[in-house]
């Protein structure tokens, strides 16, 4: 067997990148935040309009929430974050 040995110094962290944005929607005060990317998964909670969050794409218009401390939270319409505070 061939042992390979790893050097502790030489590792490398990759944290996920966040962006900052914030909620907005035109019709309404709140968005819902959802357990899944869909609009067939339940609402877990809301956010309010201009509430700031953090988020990554999850593809398919949809986006994971994150809050201040990056603990994740739900799912949002894409099109419900801005990247300027309204």
């Amino acid at each position: 067997s061939r042992i390979v040995r790893v050097n502790p110094n030489n590792t490398t962290r990759t944290d996920p990148t966040y962006s900052l944005g914030y909620i907005t929607d035109p019709t309404d005060t709140y968005v819902n935040v959802r357990r899944g990317p869909g609009t067939k998964h339940a609402i877990c909670g809301r956010l309010n309009i201009g509430d700031a969050v953090y988020y990554q794409d999850a593809g398919n218009g949809w986006v994971k929430i994150f809050n201040r401390d990056k603990k994740f939270v739900g799912y949002v319409a894409k099109s419900r974050i801005t990247s300027r505070r309204k």
